[in-house]
């Protein structure tokens, strides 16, 4: 009976709390709040996280943050609430501290974890903020460079420094400071004795250019109006001399530019040559109202005109390397000729795309002292400007070259080329590459992911790419990630690695050796999410599990569509201990979601996330929006954040007016963008029909940027659908593929080899880039358009491309709108204004062609803004301005023939 009755008051409770839930609104998403960067202390004893607002409301207003700093025993906890910051709390060495900044320009606060008493430094210029083991060093305002000792407070200081940058070992510093006007020296600081050791004294010093984990560098100086480039070696050693403008080996009227690179052998200095500079155009400076509001039914368009700024022009420079060995110049570059990157006496050029034929950028290195050509794809450098490791051009087997013996060793034949190709790009479009590449142990492997699995390679013996995973990725069709692994780190025993499930999309951590071949070992992985594999401008990414430095004490952070990110301690991964409890989804009505799975018109299997309102009803018929960018159900167990929408929809919005929101994976084929699109989200359309909660005849589409691309190919090409928005999307392939962006780039690389995927050039195949652009298939569309673009984006999507579509739909008497705002590519970080603007406006669109509400006036009448509802006019004119024989040929178009595309 007990049982019984607590039971029942069981369900009373959650029958009341339920009852005091709100729908989400603006109150509650202005109150959103949510934590993120986690730290912990060496010995694992303190644990630190920040509780800050959502990303919107950072970027709208002053906001605030709460620090949180406490045992991990949870025995005391230090709160303090300051404005807004973003940085880790950082804990010193020995344990005895947390640092952190005090949310005011330029202050540091020192937590003494001890005495629990706090300290302030002001005038902390914080990206000098150094914590060795053993000195806090960093720079103030006044150009003071101070070393505290973390053991007992003894400080020392250095007066008029510009800068410092330490060494891999973290024993020794060099210090660059004033001495005088248009005068600086650099001292070599030995970290153990604080003793200092002139390099470089009293010069005039113009840039430096340090090599990679080292203090060895080149110096442009300023020699009374000269400039000369000098070297440094490291240790206690002078700077000295290697070349200046007034040396005959120069034989040229051009003055030293900027130095690009100091090869890590020290031997070759890599700087360019600048003519006089060029007048550079100068900006806009009366922008346009902040949107332009284009409707089909507008007899004049465009009272303003949309201004693209021209590109600038930069002094011309070319680049020359210097070998300090034979005291020669040579120069690389030309008109025709641009260097990508350098190593030691290996340069890449960037290639013309002029020619008749678009070639990959990146598919040579040229020796420039001997001649000798490496052809490949997807080169890796490593950092010491050893290795070369690249994938040969036949796409047969992947390489390393030795620079310094200049030996070739071929480490692995491919015998799978879809397992080394990103599961984003698991197509045709790519050729076969690591989807990840890290040196580490100082250079002394090279780690790589496939698509499922890790493998490594000894650099010290190089000769097999070894699989350290057995396979165990592909076998059980899980994808392992070594993307936070920190260049040059040591590994030693296991390691944890996140993990994800492709099939049921489980998430975890798995605990692998990278020096045994056996398989890997979960020691976390379940249906929530720990690290994001996805992507959506609304998730919580997650955050990377970290391990205190001195024990076996670990912070993780989890999170689920349902639950939001919070942080957990744990020490064997079978308990976890909560450090945060921050749950403002409790508040409000929220969300679930679900896998669904259906078949392709291809036969392809495809997966897609369903998100549904807490108040689901089965009985009731759901209008749905699908939204789509390339792949999004590996974000079914990510939380999304709510807030208005700024190019992309947010979900928890939609969901919470009433809507389903489906989120269909999109696979592609090479030259077939639309197609491929067309082939996921009119089948994933078509799945949804069958659903008794889903009604079929109001169903929208919504993609931004790339999926805003898709979008206008499926409204072009399908008439399932009652609404469409496209967001800074593109129509006419053929006319890109001719302009460039602001910047004055071209933007043929980008669609042949790029996201598109179009794998040719238009002159190759015109078929495809007119069958890809939706502007020759306007005559097809049924379903009325809402498109957003940003008078300030460029490239692809630029204001020109959303025009075009508007104008033919215009003419064709479509039912279409366009938003022209005074903001870029979206509208993340535009005034809060435009956003709600923009946010406002799709609601009204969607809500009157799925909900059957009332259209705002801005829908209905010809020149008006105005998002009052029209209380005459329900529904806009399906006509336009068309006259009705104007109709009747529109309407015969319908019936027109496509044009046929052969495979």
């Amino acid at each position: 009976m007990k049982q019984f009755l607590l039971l029942v008051l069981l369900l009373l409770l959650s029958n009341i709390a339920f009852c005091q839930k709100k729908n989400l609104d603006t109150t509650i998403i202005n109150a959103w709040t949510t934590v993120k960067n986690g730290s912990i202390s060496p010995s694992g004893k303190y644990i630190a996280y920040l509780t800050n607002a959502s990303l919107i409301r950072t970027i709208d207003e002053s906001t605030k943050t709460q620090i949180t700093i406490r045992q991990s025993d949870n025995k005391w906890k230090y709160c303090t609430v300051i404005p807004h910051i973003e940085s880790k709390v950082l804990f010193s060495p020995d344990d005895r501290y947390a640092l952190f900044e005090s949310g005011n320009i330029d202050e540091l606060k020192i937590l003494n974890l001890s005495s629990k008493k706090t300290e302030l430094l002001k005038k902390v210029f914080m990206p000098s903020l150094y914590l060795h083991r053993k000195y806090l060093i960093y720079i103030d305002r006044e150009r003071t460079a101070h070393f505290r000792n973390w053991s007992d407070g003894n400080e020392k200081t250095f007066h008029n420094v510009k800068e410092y940058s330490y060494g891999e070992s973290g024993n020794d510093m060099l210090i660059t400071y004033e001495t005088g006007k248009n005068n600086n020296s650099i001292d070599y600081i030995d970290l153990k004795t604080l003793k200092q050791f002139s390099v470089c004294k009293n010069k005039n010093i113009i840039q430096q250019k340090v090599v990679r984990y080292g203090l060895q560098r080149a110096i442009k100086i300023d020699s009374a109006g000269i400039n000369e480039i000098w070297t440094y070696s490291g240790g206690k050693q002078k700077a000295v001399k290697c070349l200046s403008e007034g040396d005959k080996f120069l034989n040229t009227e051009m003055k030293l530019g900027h130095l690009r690179h100091f090869s890590f052998s020290g031997r070759f200095i890599y700087f360019t040559l600048k003519s006089d500079s060029v007048n550079q155009s100068e900006p806009e400076k009366n922008p346009n109202p902040n949107l332009q509001l284009l409707s089909y039914l507008n007899r004049t368009i465009i009272p303003n005109k949309i201004k693209i700024s021209p590109a600038s022009s930069p002094q011309y420079e070319k680049l020359v390397v210097f070998d300090r060995t034979t005291k020669k110049i040579s120069s690389l570059e030309n008109d025709s000729k641009n260097v990508l990157f350098q190593i030691e006496d290996f340069v890449s050029y960037r290639k013309s795309t002029s020619s008749f034929f678009i070639e990959n950028n990146n598919d040579r290195i040229e020796n420039w002292r001997t001649g000798e050509v490496i052809n490949g794809n997807y080169f890796s450098i490593s950092p010491s400007e050893k290795y070369i490791f690249y994938m040969k051009k036949d796409g047969k087997s992947f390489c390393l070259y030795d620079t310094h013996s200049h030996s070739e060793t071929t480490v692995l034949i491919v015998k799978d080329s879809t397992e080394w190709q990103s599961y984003y790009d698991s197509d045709e479009s790519q050729r076969p590459h690591p989807v990840d590449l890290h040196w580490i142990d100082k250079e002394r492997k090279l780690v790589l992911t496939s698509k499922h699995d890790i493998w490594v390679l000894n650099l010290n013996k190089p000769s097999n790419l070894i699989c350290v995973t057995r396979g165990y990725g592909k076998r059980h069709k899980i994808m392992f990630s070594t993307q936070f692994f920190a260049e040059r780190e040591t590994f030693t025993g296991n390691t944890l690695v996140p993990a994800f499930d492709l099939e049921n999309k489980r998430n975890g951590y798995f605990s692998i050796n990278l020096s045994e071949v056996k398989d890997p070992k979960p020691v976390i992985f379940d249906n929530h999410l720990y690290v994001a594999f996805g992507s959506n401008r609304f998730q919580s990414t997650g955050e990377i599990i970290i391990k205190a430095k001195n024990s076996n004490r670990w912070l993780l952070m989890r999170q689920s569509a349902k639950e939001s990110p919070n942080f957990f301690l744990t020490n064997d991964f079978k308990k976890l201990t909560p450090v945060s409890d921050l749950h403002p989804e409790d508040s409000c009505f929220w969300l679930s979601s679900e896998l669904h799975s259906w078949k392709g018109y291809d036969g392809k299997e495809i997966n897609g996330i369903l998100y549904k309102p807490e108040k689901f009803d089965p009985t009731h018929r759901y209008p749905v929006i699908i939204y789509y960018y390339e792949k999004l159900s590996m974000n079914l167990n990510a939380f999304l954040e709510p807030a208005a929408s700024s190019g992309p929809i947010n979900i928890p919005w939609f969901v919470n007016k009433g809507y389903l929101v489906f989120t269909p994976d999109i696979w592609y084929k090479k030259g077939f963008l639309g197609e491929s699109a067309l082939n996921c989200v009119e089948s994933a359309g078509k799945y949804l029909a069958t659903l008794s909660f889903v009604n079929a005849d109001k169903i929208g589409i919504q993609g931004h940027s790339f999926g805003g691309i898709e979008t206008n190919y499926i409204l072009t090409h399908s008439n399932l659908f009652a609404a469409a928005c496209s967001a800074s999307g593109a129509s006419d392939f053929i006319s890109a593929f001719g302009s460039l962006t602001k910047d004055g780039l071209d933007l043929q690389s980008p669609l042949v080899f790029g996201q598109p995927r179009m794998g040719t050039s238009l002159y190759e195949r015109p078929d495809l880039y007119i069958k890809n652009s939706p502007v020759f298939s306007l005559h097809n569309v049924t379903t009325p358009l809402l498109l957003y673009s940003g008078k300030n984006d460029s490239g692809l999507t630029s204001p020109s491309q959303s025009l075009e579509l508007f104008l033919g739909l215009r003419r064709l008497g479509k039912p279409s709108w366009m938003l022209l705002y005074n903001a870029g590519h979206d509208l993340l970080y535009s005034p809060k204004a435009i956003r709600n603007d923009f946010s406002d406006r799709m609601d009204q669109f969607f809500d009157h062609y799925l909900m059957d509400k009332p259209s705002p006036m801005w829908m209905t009448r010809e020149g008006t803004q105005d998002k009052n509802y029209d209380n005459s006019l329900r529904t806009p004119n399906k006509n336009g301005l068309l006259t009705p024989s104007e109709k009747n040929k529109v309407d015969s178009l319908l019936h027109k023939e496509l044009l046929k595309i052969t495979f």
